[in-house]
């Protein structure tokens, strides 16, 4: 029997040996992308769909190593993986721990799948802790240290990313003197995608980027010949001081960011243009940014060539960012909810967001974050507003120059706790919005409750109801609120203020009071149009 077994055994390793070699001549032959093989023999293994790197003689170097050097580790690297691809594994790992430098450099942003470590689908792309991978530094523009294009059923978990921010050349005379696309992660056109579990750190764009392999349609539907990302989970990942953006979502349906570390994207502090580029951020400058990039055809409406829809942002830990913590810039059916933040959520063109069960806490002083959730409008050629349908609630926000600032058109603010603001909400210009159960307490010096800018917005058809308002200085102070209205276009029911001046109303029109408490009323500069229907 021992035998038999010591038999099946060599054969089975000899079968393998052959294998590999004449898989070694067809990769050679067919891989027209141009992956190398090493030179010296290895010895790893492919057992029950698990390919072992065995990292002591893979070809690969570790260490400090020059230029050519790093190059021929990506090409190891590569044939590699290709190599445990055609024999049909579906688990690439590490023997034993690796600490390699690997030239992923590209000319410019349309860079070759070939010039960064090519993930092949149905791959699980396997580090453990003592995985480490660095971009080796470099004078491009653009890198990607994993990528792929076109493929599907990718998981990638564990290990480490490092790229060269610190140890980038930012050469001007190129096509892109930013250096702003320099990814950790870079998967175009994707579906069924897992990131987990992996540390990235210091690239000088983005640690991961979402974008598909061309633009859509212009009514957002799918172009036969692309490829659009679908599917996507990133979780229980350390993403640390991008110089643009953590994480970046230009094209993609449905993804889900759960219970990760994002901290420092764009950080480095301020930048001047006289500077020229150097390893300080570069906008946007967010922990996550949700981008896709929509253009305004002749008649102001909106091109859906980028879409970025049905997202999921969770019991994620976000702080550091220089800008803010998510910018909703351009994205619609997104639900954010049981963060925690030190920044703030901002929208440019978004539509169909749920904000809820979120903790905002600015600990340093009030003007280092100017507020922690915004929504302002953004019409079309026709008066009708992109921004729409935020639902804002149940949020918890403490320590912020503004709780929220809100405007735009159909939106729901409710049971919100904002403590210790300047402001605890700003209204903006904005039309058919509520306000309901937001309890403000503030024992900053000035503290207001609700509040508007001396620039006067025009605020329709909106209520205030059932709020506890308990601030040092002014309940409600609104300043040119509605100077231009010809109707009753504000009510406020049942607000129990507490402040040294209740309600102020400067050059304020067409307001409704009922059923308030409040001690000190004052409507000067002009107001008129104000109602008041106090038992």
């Amino acid at each position: 029997m021992r035998k038999l077994l010591l038999i099946i055994l060599l054969c089975s390793t000899v079968a393998f040996g052959q294998r590999r070699r004449t898989l070694y001549h067809q990769l050679q032959s067919t891989f027209a992308i141009g992956y190398v093989a090493p030179a010296t023999p290895s010895t790893d293994t492919s057992i029950n769909g698990a390919f072992t790197l065995n990292v002591a003689n893979s070809g690969i170097v570790q260490g400090l190593v020059t230029d050519q050097v790093a190059k021929k580790n990506r090409d190891t690297l590569n044939y590699k993986l290709q190599l445990a691809h055609q024999l049909g594994d579906t688990i690439f790992q590490f023997s034993d721990s690796i600490y390699a430098y690997f030239d992923v450099q590209a000319d410019n942003y349309n860079r070759a799948p070939e010039q960064g470590v090519f993930i092949p689908g149905d791959m699980h792309f396997k580090m453990h802790d003592s995985v480490w991978l660095y971009v080796q530094p470099n004078a491009k523009p653009s890198y990607a240290l994993l990528t792929s294009t076109r493929e599907d059923n990718i998981t990638i978990s564990g290990g480490h990313l490092i790229g060269d921010r610190y140890t980038h050349t930012y050469a001007t005379g190129t096509d892109g003197d930013t250096h702003e696309f320099g990814y950790g992660i870079y998967l175009r056109g994707a579906h069924n995608v897992v990131i987990d579990n992996v540390h990235i750190e210091s690239m000088t764009g983005d640690a991961i980027i979402v974008q598909s392999t061309q633009h859509r349609n212009d009514d957002g539907s799918e172009k036969p010949e692309g490829h659009y990302n679908k599917n996507w989970t990133i979780r229980n990942c350390y993403l640390n001081k991008s110089r643009r953006n953590n994480i970046s979502l230009t094209d993609i349906d449905s993804i889900t960011i759960h219970n990760n570390t994002i901290t420092n994207g764009g950080d480095g502090g301020y930048w001047s243009s006289a500077e020229g580029y150097n390893s300080k951020g570069v906008l946007p400058r967010y922990n996550i940014d949700l981008e896709a990039i929509n253009y305004l055809d002749d008649t102001g409406d909106l091109r859906y060539t980028e879409v970025v829809k049905n997202v999921v942002i969770r019991n994620n830990d976000f702080s550091g960012a220089y800008n803010g913590d998510i910018d909703l810039y351009k994205s619609w059916a997104v639900e954010i909810h049981d963060n925690t933040f030190d920044s703030y959520i901002a929208n440019v063109a978004s539509y169909d967001i749920e904000i809820h069960h979120n903790t905002f806490t600015n600990t340093g002083a009030l003007s280092d974050r100017k507020f922690a959730i915004q929504v302002t409008e953004r019409l079309r050629s026709d008066g009708s507003d992109f921004c729409q349908d935020y639902v804002i609630y149940d949020n918890t926000i403490t320590g912020f120059e503004v709780g929220i600032k809100l405007g735009a058109t159909s939106n729901e603010v409710y049971n919100n706790d904002i403590n210790n603001c300047l402001t605890g909400i700003m209204l903006l210009n904005g039309a058919d919005n509520s306000f309901t159960n937001n309890d403000i307490d503030s024992n900053v010096s000035g503290s207001r409750g609700y509040y508007t800018l001396s620039t006067g917005p025009t605020v329709t058809n909106t209520t205030i109801t059932n709020c506890d308002i308990d601030v040092a200085e002014y309940g409600a102070l609104f300043q040119n609120l509605n100077s231009t209205a010809t109707s009753n276009e504000i009510t406020i029911t049942g607000v129990n203020f507490k402040a040294f001046q209740d309600i102020e109303l400067r050059n304020t029109h067409w307001l409704t009071l009922n059923s308030c408490i409040y001690t000190t009323y004052n409507a000067i500069n002009g107001s008129a149009n104000i109602t008041i229907n106090n038992p």
